[in-house]
């Protein structure tokens, strides 16, 4: 805010507020709520921001970023501890799968060394 609306006697008008901005990082503010001034009535809320850090956009879009790679490095870590116990699954169903086409093409049980049965007529 360049101008802060104020209710107070003509002489207790503040000229300025100084506001040091220091301690502030990105993305904090400082709120009229915190503005000291002696016999000074605010006409704003007091969580109305009167100075704000902005983070700069190239910069949010990189925070995001890592904050959603973050967000997802604990879930693929959980992933690969479950890991151990998929394969497993995978392999039965692929090993089933293997087992239901050789059932279908002719002449595969003599291909894993069992014999065929064959009629006598």
């Amino acid at each position: 805010m360049r101008d802060i609306p104020v209710r107070a006697p003509i002489d207790k008008i503040p000229e300025h507020f100084e506001i040091d901005v220091t301690p502030l990082g990105l993305g904090q503010s400082v709120h009229v709520g915190e503005l000291k001034a002696e016999g000074v009535d605010f006409v704003v809320a007091p969580e109305t921001a009167v100075v704000t850090v902005l983070v700069p956009r190239k910069l949010a879009a990189a925070q995001m970023e890592a904050e959603a790679a973050a967000a997802a490095a604990p879930a693929e870590g959980a992933e690969a501890a479950e890991e151990g116990k998929e394969p497993e699954v995978l392999k039965q169903k692929a090993d089933k799968e293997e087992k239901e086409e050789e059932g279908k093409k002719p002449g595969a049980a003599e291909k894993k060394g069992k014999p065929e049965k064959k009629e006598k007529k």
